[in-house]
């Protein structure tokens, strides 16, 4: 075994049984998708209760870095609620830290990390459960933080 192969071996992460009941269950190859049932039970199965939380991944085996998400449409779009309302709260932090740091140096950069403590530290705190409740809420415009 080549050093190159053997330091690629230590950047992996353990696999669990989680893991590989997830790939068993929900990745699927293209050509299962296109000669069988899979793809109608699989939509129906997401369009449950029980499976409106899942995603399934869809791969093609011929091209290794071709693979798609499925997913019910209300998870989706709840996903994209949250990464949208992410932004907009990254937007707000840089914008305050900007606007703390207009006498301090222009040449200092901030993790979002050290930003969001540095804000605490400051006293503006950041409340996460209410993000949270918003976003659930769909509405992002009736309280500012």
């Amino acid at each position: 075994m080549s050093v190159i192969n053997l330091e690629k071996r230590r950047k992996r992460k353990a696999v669990d049984a989680d893991t590989l009941d997830f790939a068993r269950d929900h990745v699927v190859n293209i050509t299962d998708i296109t000669r069988t049932k899979k793809l109608s039970e699989i939509m129906d199965y997401l369009s449950t209760q029980d499976g409106k939380d899942d995603v399934y991944i869809i791969q093609n085996s011929k091209k290794k870095d071709t693979a798609v998400v499925l997913a019910e449409v209300e998870h989706y779009k709840e996903l994209l609620n949250y990464k949208e309302r992410f932004d907009q709260l990254q937007d707000q932090l840089v914008e305050l830290e900007a606007i703390s740091r207009l006498d301090t140096n222009p040449n200092e950069s901030i993790s979002f990390e050290d930003m969001v403590e540095s804000l605490n530290d400051e006293g503006i705190e950041i409340d996460f459960d209410s993000l949270n409740a918003k976003i659930k809420s769909d509405d992002f415009d009736s309280e500012e933080n």
